[in-house]
């Protein structure tokens, strides 16, 4: 038994105790004063585990609000790292088209900490906007992975040493940026429907 029910028990114990004073002790069968404790008893208990279990939702909603506060800010930042990537992408593509000379390299990494580290301190996650975030994050991964494909290509046009060859190269890797880019925009896309789901520093 909890400990709120132990003390609420042991109060309406002592309180049972004073409703008939007047009666004797005789008059009073032994299976009732028991009966009476027992009843108390489960009430109390009873009592304590509602109060228990809705001290448990308040903490768990709490930490909800306060992790989707965090992804907040983290999207914020994210998606100015995914603008500033596309930016990136856009100015490599047309620059490598023009001369062929300059296979573009991108940074393949993006901030992720608070998803990572947050997320299994949640009780529930069954909340259809939990859900959509997971997917989400889930999603960077194969766009990191398309940068390092890309990279490497890139890497491969130094090594090219045919006409042939680097023309393959060239249409690979141009092929690969208007990938990127595409993926990148919809990441952005994804963001700027999140965003407004999430509760800011004023809610």
């Amino acid at each position: 038994m909890c400990a709120n029910g132990m003390i609420l028990a042991e109060r309406l114990v002592r309180f049972s105790a004073t409703i008939s004073p007047t009666m004797p002790v005789e008059q009073i069968p032994w299976w009732l004063d028991r009966l009476t404790l027992a009843a108390f008893t489960l009430v109390g208990a009873g009592i304590g585990f509602a109060a228990d279990r809705f001290k448990d939702w308040l903490d768990a909603r709490a930490a909800k609000h306060a992790f989707l506060k965090a992804i907040r800010l983290e999207l914020v930042a994210l998606r100015e790292q995914l603008e500033a990537s596309l930016t990136e992408v856009d100015a490599g593509r047309s620059r490598f088209a023009a001369n062929k000379v300059s296979p573009p390299q991108f940074a393949a990494t993006f901030r992720t900490t608070v998803f990572s580290t947050q997320l299994g301190k949640l009780s529930d996650l069954s909340d259809p906007l939990i859900m959509a975030l997971i997917k989400f994050y889930s999603d960077i991964p194969m766009l990191e992975r398309i940068i390092e494909l890309l990279n490497r290509k890139s890497g491969e046009a130094f090594k090219a040493t045919t006409g042939v060859q680097q023309t393959t190269v060239i249409v690979e890797i141009l092929s690969m940026a208007q990938i990127l880019r595409e993926q990148l925009s919809g990441f952005l896309r994804q963001i700027d429907r999140l965003l407004p789901k999430l509760p800011d520093e004023n809610r």
